[in-house]
């Protein structure tokens, strides 16, 4: 029976556990209705708290309208609670001059810690499928991926999205909802061959099931989970390798050159990811010929030698190479200053006058206190939320205007952003029922 393969595979991933509060992602379609009938089957069981949101992309002639009001409907029958959201997802991709795909993508990550928040939930569930996994892997592999790439969908991430239908394939999900007479809404943009995955689905993955594998999307899936496995092991042996050889000094890194020429290519890359990861918060737009060039660079082991890559420099220093942030690359805030005034009696702390003062924890900042604006890869804590989000991804939630951006003060310590002035302070910096000492921070 599908409930059983769907309770095996939560319970063997661990994608829900008893007492999760789950925040489910529903567009109409059979994926996310069945998804959501399947969670309220397990509800008592799993002593699961429901919810549900959906956005309204107002795209499609009216069509997704028509979705909201379906999606509506359907939670209320259920007795599950919804959060409804609405938005031009066109002109927002104009105005933040992305795709269209990637401007509802946002919105809908932005929507989903809104409803975690307001339902205080710690999952988001999402509906991907088996044959999506199979179709997401042939569309990395023919734009050309790595081993990362190959290891496809995850079941499970670290910002607490979870995908608690990926083995089940679309004809098992069609048959469980006729089997238990759910109504759906289809999209008929998903039966088009206009984009490349939709070529993918309903051309090449049809031909290769007739002429080559008739079974490919179980396939391409348990070769995901072979690769993913795989990924763990190496990943724990390039942070082993970090942590043993690479020394972190107060603003840059230090590697030992002859020690790191000796390492096979593939720890040697994924080294390089990871440091500029770890100076940047991100690696994207990072290209193989990137971390090449910097390899490169390490063989030729000409001291005063250096490379710039994503902001970052990479320098020879005779049989050191050093790494370190781009100089000259923040704007001067000469004119700008905080106040800092000690508050050792938490009983006179009273609530900020205005957007230009905080309270903060004394005994969390690491070394000195300092203004500066973002920079790329910066990211942040704001308060109330206890993961980190790119400063880029708060501004375009925030709709601050592009050519504002780069002139916002950031108010940082040696290691965090403490206060973004103006807006939101970081949730690590908060008083707490614990705090013993406290800062009052005053921008002038």
């Amino acid at each position: 029976m599908i409930i059983e393969k769907f309770k095996k595979s939560i319970n063997e991933k661990n994608i829900i556990k008893y007492g999760d509060s789950i925040v489910i992602a529903i567009s109409g379609g059979p994926d996310s209705v069945a998804m959501t009938h399947l969670l309220m089957s397990i509800k008592e069981e799993y002593g699961l708290k429901l919810f549900g949101v959906h956005l309204d992309h107002l795209t499609r002639n009216g069509k997704s309208t028509e979705d909201r009001k379906f999606v509506e409907k359907f939670l209320s029958e259920n007795g599950i609670e919804s959060f409804i959201y609405t938005k031009d997802v066109s002109k927002m991709a104009k105005e933040l001059n992305i795709s269209f795909e990637e401007a509802g993508r946002l919105e809908r990550y932005r929507i989903f810690k809104e409803v975690m928040k307001k339902t205080n939930s710690n999952k988001v569930a999402l509906g991907q499928n088996l044959n999506d996994q199979g179709e997401t892997i042939l569309f990395r592999l023919f734009r050309g991926t790595g081993l990362d790439g190959l290891t496809g969908i995850e079941y499970k991430r670290e910002d607490n999205i979870i995908r608690p239908i990926l083995d089940l394939s679309r004809k098992e999900i069609e048959k469980y909802c006729e089997d238990n007479n759910l109504i759906t809404r289809r999209d008929h943009t998903n039966f088009e061959p206009i984009y490349s995955r939709n070529k993918i689905r309903l051309e090449i993955l049809p031909y290769v099931r007739e002429k080559f594998n008739d079974k490919i999307d179980e396939t391409l899936s348990r070769t995901a989970n072979i690769l993913r496995e795989d990924k763990l092991l190496i990943d724990k042996i390039v942070n082993d390798y970090f942590k043993n050889n690479v020394v972190l000094k107060k603003e840059h890194y230090i590697l030992n050159i002859d020690k790191f020429n000796n390492e096979l290519f593939s720890l040697k890359s994924r080294l390089i990811r990871k440091i500029l990861f770890e100076m940047n918060g991100t690696i994207e737009g990072l290209t193989y010929n990137h971390v090449n060039e910097i390899i490169e660079l390490i063989n030729e082991k000409n001291t005063g030698k250096f490379k710039v890559q994503h902001d970052v420099k990479f320098k020879i220093n005779y049989n050191e190479l050093i790494i370190l942030k781009k100089e000259n690359n923040e704007v001067k805030k000469d004119n700008e200053k905080i106040k800092i005034e000690s508050i050792t009696k938490l009983d006179e702390i009273k609530i900020s006058p205005s957007k230009n003062d905080i309270y903060i924890d004394a005994d969390k900042v690491i070394g000195e206190i300092y203004v500066r604006t973002r920079k790329p890869g910066d990211r942040f804590s704001p308060l109330g939320m206890y993961g980190s989000k790119k400063i880029k991804d708060y501004f375009i939630d925030e709709k601050i205007d592009s050519e504002l951006r780069n002139s916002i003060s950031l108010v940082c310590d040696e290691e965090n952003i403490i206060w973004i002035v103006g807006f939101r302070m970081s949730n690590k910096y908060k008083i707490t029922k614990s705090t013993k000492n406290a800062l009052h921070l005053t921008y002038e």
